[in-house]
């Protein structure tokens, strides 16, 4: 009876080892699956783009500069973006001579991203890719944020949406500020480097249309100016309006060319100037017109009193 009760109690205590076994092995499947099935919030229900500027180098940028830009694109959506396609548009005063288009085979979602990550993916942000782009900022950039654009698609298609990304350009540490003085026969300048830095091989250009008659070239060499300091130079004529364009190209000391376009205020000379700057030379004319003309009335007057004298 004894041996009955203790096979009885054997066979018991399997059937709750099996039962226990049982039980754990089916909370770990159950948990498994809740983190595997995991819901992302609603509304999330297709592949949605999140676009940033990463970075960018030099920060901030300078006019007349390349820099390296950084973009990042995070699918935030649950499904994936397959043959993603992403452009980077450079509109003034940005322009580059990169490859400007990026192609992805598949832009993981959220729910796909989440999943690898469960099943070993060391990778946090497996649904995110970074871009990096070499672009160049014009020499006559203004100072402040400009805006360079990307335009974002799936399925090999480039017509999604276009994010705008803030790029700071910062204010050249070279500049100008050019005067005039005016003259009775031409005109005189002053160009000073009110910049932080000197400038060399700098060469001023006037466009034509907006100056008088000129005697003298309307490109001048000026050469090198430090930071502070200034020099004159000068302008056979008139101008045609209140303000001047110089075309102006200097060389940095790293090296690079710049072309800047200054307008600068200049003086317009009145008609009664303008007559008066002329009168010297009517005045030799007239005085060389009238020593001819007396000459003229002598040699006859000589020529009349000897037709007298012989008769």
């Amino acid at each position: 009876m004894t041996e009955y009760y203790g096979l009885k109690a054997n066979k018991l205590f399997i059937l709750l080892v099996v039962l226990i076994i049982g039980i754990s092995q089916f909370g770990v499947v159950t948990a498994y699956t809740k983190e595997i099935n995991y819901h992302l919030p609603s509304g999330e229900n297709s592949a949605k783009f999140v676009v940033q500027t990463l970075k960018y180098e030099p920060f901030p940028v300078a006019a007349g500069n390349w820099f390296d830009l950084w973009v990042k694109v995070q699918n935030v959506g649950s499904d994936d973006a397959p043959n993603a396609k992403f452009q980077l548009i450079p509109t003034y005063p940005f322009s580059s001579n990169d490859s400007l288009i990026r192609e992805y085979g598949i832009v993981p979602g959220k729910f796909s991203a989440f999943k690898d990550k469960q099943l070993g993916d060391k990778e946090i942000q497996a649904n995110q890719v970074v871009m990096k782009f070499r672009v160049r900022v014009a020499d006559n950039a203004p100072t402040g944020t400009s805006i360079i654009k990307l335009r974002t698609g799936v399925d090999n298609s480039i017509n999604g949406i276009t994010y705008d990304l803030p790029i700071e350009i910062a204010k050249s540490k070279i500049t100008f500020d050019i005067t005039m003085q005016n003259e009775n026969e031409g005109s005189l300048f002053t160009i000073t480097n009110t910049g932080e830095e000197p400038a060399t091989n700098i060469i001023l250009k006037i466009n034509k249309s907006e100056w008088n008659p000129v005697r003298s070239d309307l490109s001048v060499n000026i050469g090198r100016i430090n930071q502070g300091q200034f020099t004159q130079f000068s302008i056979t004529g008139t101008p045609r309006m209140n303000n001047t364009h110089f075309y102006l190209s200097y060389t940095d000391i790293g090296g690079t060319r710049r072309n800047i376009i200054m307008s600068v205020p200049t003086i317009m000379k009145n008609e009664s100037c303008l007559q008066n700057s002329t009168k010297p030379y009517l005045i030799w004319i007239f005085g060389i017109f009238g020593i001819l003309v007396g000459i003229l009335i002598m040699i006859f007057s000589r020529e009349i009193h000897k037709k007298k004298g012989r008769k």
